[in-house]
């Protein structure tokens, strides 16, 4: 009888491993495609401070016309139009630019968002 109860839960034991060891083989094999690029355009680029490379994904994008406005949250008070254009990689009459500060509640950065962008309602 212990025989039997031994051998039941290496069998539930083996087929958990097996079960995660697949799972985890579908996650790779989807995280490692090469994701779909799409030339369609968006209504506006949306950047969350972080790091300058977002900042300049942000402005790649928009200098290929992937949109015609970018918004930049979060950006410190400190930092001048002429940084985040410089940053950006985009030209100083760059009027598609948008900033909002870090000091403002999100909410009001959704809002002023929605007034620069716009929304298709």
């Amino acid at each position: 009888m212990m025989r039997s109860g031994k051998r039941w839960l290496i069998g539930i034991a083996g087929g958990a491993v097996f079960l995660l060891v697949l799972g985890f083989m579908l996650f790779a094999a989807v995280a490692m495609r090469e994701p779909v690029d799409s030339a369609a355009a968006a209504d506006g680029i949306v950047v969350l401070t972080g790091t300058d490379s977002r900042i300049v994904e942000g402005g790649r994008l928009l200098k290929q016309g992937r949109a015609k406005r970018m918004l930049i949250s979060g950006v410190n008070r400190q930092t001048s139009r002429t940084d985040l254009q410089r940053i950006s990689g985009m030209d100083r009459q760059a009027s598609n630019v948008v900033s909002t500060s870090a000091t403002r509640r999100s909410t009001r950065s959704a809002m002023r968002m929605k007034l620069v962008i716009g929304s298709r309602t």
